[in-house]
């Protein structure tokens, strides 16, 4: 084979994989809003874990940019503890995160030492779809992800 139909063949399959990827695959916005959503409930599990281990109360403080966690200290004061897990955590810039009260501009997660967690609702979407997946949480600390 030349290199030129070496390369005329390599540029057919791009084209092939290209129209496969846009046709079969989402990989756009609504797919980072689903990955975002695993993501925060997963992080909410993790922090109930370690409320039962740790027997501390934390929060779980919620932007539409992204999230932290603090903990209770002494029933007093919340800090923001210094380990990696609880830096503050950034949503995708496709991602909108909301929640029933829409004048409120923060959400905030109480996740005490008995594993209850105070029942929550948010919702994971686009610019366009802004509730294409609900995340609810119970007292109970049981947590849905569904689409909206």
């Amino acid at each position: 084979f030349t290199l030129v139909e070496i390369l005329v063949v390599i540029i057919i399959l791009s084209i092939i994989s290209g129209v496969t990827l846009i046709a079969f695959g989402d990989f756009g916005q609504s797919r980072q809003a689903q990955l975002s959503a695993e993501q925060f409930k997963q992080y909410i599990e993790l922090i109930e874990e370690r409320a039962l281990l740790q027997m501390a109360t934390f929060e779980v403080y919620v932007t539409q940019k992204g999230y932290k966690t603090r903990q209770l200290i002494n029933h007093t004061t919340w800090l923001e503890p210094r380990q990696h897990l609880f830096k503050w955590h950034v949503f995708p810039k496709a991602s909108h995160v909301s929640w029933p009260d829409e004048a409120a501009s923060s959400y905030r997660i109480l996740i005490n030492a008995t594993g209850e967690t105070t029942p929550f609702t948010l919702f994971f979407g686009t610019a366009t779809a802004p509730r294409l997946l609900t995340l609810k949480g119970r007292n109970n600390g049981q947590i849905d992800l569904y689409d909206a």
